[in-house]
């Protein structure tokens, strides 16, 4: 089966001697479209499905309250599937999803040994509008991706900046090096240490 995460060129679609069976099933032995008539359910046979899915992320939240604000985000940048799950062990994890799904059955499984045969329930020209379709929402799953990236990073760097105002710690943290944090917390770790010995001394002392 054909498995694919990004548009297939539109080179490839629009040549005249394109036949989309041979990418969605290489190898395989094509019939043709198969008389409805003869199939009672969707359980009599082994249906092929031709799928595009949309991206999914999932993120887990410092705490309800900034899970709801990412859902918010989310669902004004058009991800209306999205939702929030709290676990027991009070994580709160937050899914992105958009609804930019395509999902058709095309085509069945005959057999898979000695060869793979497979009837079509829908046309070749069909096929290719369905391979049409999966370009057009590959390109707007790109759009929304980027768009998505961009709201998270200024919303990242309004955080950052929030924190900083108030956190004189963190900015410290965030100008310097790995080798200067190293040295920072190696000083103060050995201030603690006299501190503790101090007061050691004056409880000796007393």
């Amino acid at each position: 089966m054909f498995v694919t995460h990004d548009p297939i060129p539109l080179k490839t679609i629009n040549s005249l001697d394109f036949n989309p069976t041979d990418l969605l099933f290489p190898g395989a032995e094509i019939s043709s479209e198969m008389d409805f008539n003869s199939v009672s359910s969707p359980e009599c046979c082994r249906l092929i499905w031709f799928k595009f899915e949309p991206m999914v992320l999932h993120v887990q939240a410092r705490d309800v309250a900034k899970g709801k604000e990412f859902l918010e985000l989310s669902f004004g940048l058009g991800f209306r599937n999205s939702g929030m799950v709290l676990s027991n062990k009070g994580r709160s994890m937050v899914g992105v999803r958009s609804s930019a799904k395509l999902v058709v059955p095309i085509a069945r499984l005959i057999s898979e040994a000695p060869a793979v045969k497979i009837e079509l329930l829908v046309s070749r020209a069909y096929l290719l509008l369905l391979l049409r379709l999966g370009n057009q929402k590959f390109r707007h799953n790109f759009d929304h991706m980027d768009r998505y990236k961009s709201a998270i990073e200024a919303k990242f760097s309004e955080m950052v900046q929030e924190s900083l105002s108030t956190n004189t710690e963190a900015c410290i943290a965030l100008k310097e090096t790995k080798e200067e944090r190293r040295q920072r917390k190696k000083a103060e770790g050995i201030k603690r240490q006299q501190e503790l010995q101090m007061l050691s001394n004056m409880d000796t002392v007393l």
